[in-house]
């Protein structure tokens, strides 16, 4: 069952990581014509700045949905590493923890925001204000169930996502595990 959900997460972060790429692809001409309105022309596009802001949410919160899943967040490896297997393995889940209560309460919180200013529009874009939060809400929900598949993966022995290929999971307290 783990590795079934495991394998629609995988489907799901692709799909993030590929509407992230076509947002960034969309974000650099928008750059440049900023600058060359603003710069040549002497009459920056209005629009431009607008769209782009909402276009680098959508990157920054599917990316850090997507690095969640691969385990590539901000976190600092070194020190869970280091520990024998029982403190190491509570950290981990720790971790997991607070990464998927920081993800539900991203996402809560969006949706309430998105909630109470769709009435209104973005000036110059004509697009519901909420959409600025639309981002977020898919990006905590993202984080979230990434960091509760990392949990059930840990406590059913099942390698991460970032594990080495044909890696032989131990239960925490054997050594080397």
């Amino acid at each position: 069952m783990i590795r079934w959900i495991d394998k629609l997460a995988g489907g799901l972060s692709a799909a993030l990581l590929a509407v992230a790429a076509v947002a960034l692809f969309a974000l650099v001409p928008m750059a440049g014509w900023l600058v060359y309105g603003r710069y040549i022309l002497n009459a920056s596009p209005t629009w431009v700045e607008a769209t782009s802001l909402v276009l680098m949410l959508v990157v920054t919160f599917f990316v850090a949905a997507v690095a969640t899943r691969s385990d590539e967040h901000l976190a600092i490896h070194f020190v869970r590493d280091a520990m024998p297997g029982p403190i190491r393995k509570t950290m981990r889940a720790l971790s997991d923890l607070i990464m998927m209560g920081f993800g539900l309460f991203m996402a809560d919180a969006s949706l309430t925001n998105a909630i109470r200013t769709w009435s209104r529009d973005i000036p110059l874009l004509n697009i519901p204000e909420g959409m600025r939060h639309v981002p977020l809400v898919v990006g905590g929900v993202g984080i979230a169930l990434f960091s509760a598949i990392h949990l059930a993966m840990l406590f059913s022995r099942r390698p991460p996502p970032d594990a080495e290929p044909g890696a032989v999971i131990r239960p925490a307290d054997e050594p080397g595990g």
